[in-house]
């Protein structure tokens, strides 16, 4: 049983009980079921530690004392909860909705069809479950979501995971590769193609009206151009995005690696949403590595930001190295070595500014990263490319405890930064 299945029995028993469970006292249990620091959780959540300590009272844990019959506190609430299911205390109704999704799951990526290209392999898929939770109750919402993440961080796979785990209501999947940059006739003449029409000439739309089908944009950062300073995108391509979550049952996933401004006006009309991923946990990661390897997973994944690529890529070398020469496996100079061709192809690419090159530098420069306030008042003009990169994941914010936001970058990243500033 994993959490989203144990949340759905509590919450339904508690209401039996006419008890409302709220959203933080639901990450509240989050934690407590993963047995995580609120400060953890709320970094993952992105609530503040003294809001959730505040809803860890003792109503909630006396409610739920209540619904278990023992006294429940933050370390033994998963224990006392999966023993009450076990023994039959806690049992869900034969209409809870949990039921139906778990048999409807279980039936996904059998009768949906997927076209257009080859889903991304998900036999080595880790961890992610509740990216993968938050990515279907995004698409469950919003006729389109623009998925964002830098290279390698695993936005293909958590989309082909979806696919292939979750019952999704499309009649078809079109998964629709953007990197030969089609003109937007191109694309709309490829996406019929791949409907297998036969009904004449028919505009694209037409044919999206008549059955729900998911689109797949991969490599939507393709697309964008540089003009003024500026990545933009051709307005006929958002046009078609909008005609098709405007006027069709028809929605739309928009998989890139850096932000695109120019969503902007679906996301305020509520037709979109922006959702960043981000890196593994080490509980995650800590899969790719054997444990005869010797691998510090715990620096490893701090040093990469959780990157499922760079990961791997260590991982193999770990496995390689171990057999030649054990006193390389924890040598971080090595290590940076395998993962050095990403950190070039980062800085190498369009989406990079030297604006977003001189804010990476600075925030480098001290190992603890630098205060917001600071980098502003450096580059008072920067606010928006801050963002940007904190968007695509190149740079992080932390609190410190005097409350004071830092931004720092990922510790092999840093290392290639000041090697090359």
């Amino acid at each position: 049983m994993d959490f989203e299945q144990a949340i759905a029995l509590v919450k339904e028993k508690s209401r039996g009980q006419g008890n409302e469970l709220s959203t933080l006292e639901e990450v509240v249990l989050e934690a407590a079921w993963k047995d995580i620091t609120y400060e953890e959780i709320g970094k993952e959540r992105g609530v503040k530690p003294n809001t959730l300590k505040a809803y860890a009272s003792g109503r909630l844990w006396k409610s739920l004392g209540a619904l278990l019959n023992q006294k429940v506190r933050k370390k033994s609430f998963k224990k006392l909860l999966i023993a009450a299911i076990e023994s039959g205390q806690l049992t869900a109704t034969e209409n809870n909705p949990l039921s139906r999704e778990t048999e409807q799951s279980n039936r996904a990526g059998v009768t949906v069809s997927t076209v257009g290209a080859r889903l991304p392999d998900v036999a080595e898929f880790y961890g992610r479950a509740n990216e993968l939770r938050d990515l279907k109750k995004l698409v469950e919402s919003h006729a389109c979501v623009l998925l964002v993440g830098v290279q390698g961080i695993g936005k293909k796979s958590l989309v082909s995971k979806l696919i292939q785990t979750q019952a999704l209501p499309f009649s078809k999947i079109l998964w629709k590769p953007l990197h030969h940059k089609p003109d937007v006739y191109g694309l709309e003449a490829e996406l019929l193609e791949l409907l297998e029409t036969s009904e004449g000439n028919r505009p694209l739309i037409s044919y999206l009206r008549k059955d729900t089908h998911l689109l797949i944009f991969d490599g939507f950062d393709s697309i964008l151009e540089q003009k003024d300073g500026l990545r933009t995108i051709d307005s006929r391509y958002i046009s078609l995005v909008r005609r098709i979550v405007e006027e069709t049952p028809s929605q739309v996933i928009c998989i890139s690696e850096e932000p695109i401004e120019d969503f902007d006006v679906l996301i305020l009309r509520g037709d979109a949403i922006s959702y960043t991923l981000r890196g593994l946990k080490v509980a995650d990661a800590e899969q790719m590595f054997e444990s005869s390897f010797g691998v510090n997973v715990e620096e490893v994944v701090e040093s990469v930001g959780g990157n499922p690529l760079l990961l791997k890529q260590i991982a193999a070398w770990s496995k390689e190295s171990v057999q030649i020469d054990p006193s390389l496996v924890n040598r971080a100079t090595v290590q940076r070595g395998v993962v050095k061709n990403w950190h070039e192809q980062v800085l190498a690419s369009d989406y990079l500014s030297e604006l977003d090159r001189q804010l990476l530098d600075t925030i480098a420069q001290t190992e603890n990263g630098i205060p917001y306030s600071q980098l502003l008042t450096q580059y008072p003009n920067a606010a928006h490319r801050i963002s940007r990169l904190l968007a695509m994941g190149l740079a992080h914010q932390k609190i410190e405890e005097s409350g004071t936001p830092n931004l720092e970058v990922d510790a092999f990243f840093r290392k290639h930064l000041l090697a090359h500033s």
